[in-house]
């Protein structure tokens, strides 16, 4: 099965954590969700500082991961607190 890769990406330290898959955007954006209603977390203390991105794919199969030729913005975390959360 043929996933993608996604990241969060912190714009206070200009980096991006460890990459995660999904099946597809509305899973990773659940995930991300869920790390931002973590109260301890950065993300929840700063919400402002986050966005989740589309890296590439990940094919379980053959092992091959396949990067975008340029990442692909999902969603901000400020306006997942904004919308309600």
């Amino acid at each position: 099965m043929v996933v993608n890769l996604y990241a969060v990406h912190d714009f206070k330290s200009e980096s991006y954590e460890r990459p995660f898959p999904a099946v597809n955007d509305a899973v990773a954006c659940r995930m991300f969700v869920a790390a931002l209603r973590q109260p301890d977390s950065m993300l929840a203390a700063h919400p402002q500082d986050f966005a989740l991105y589309c890296l590439g794919t990940f094919d379980d199969y053959n092992g091959v991961i396949s990067g975008l030729d340029v990442r692909r913005h999902v969603v901000d975390a400020a306006s997942l607190v904004e919308g309600g959360l």
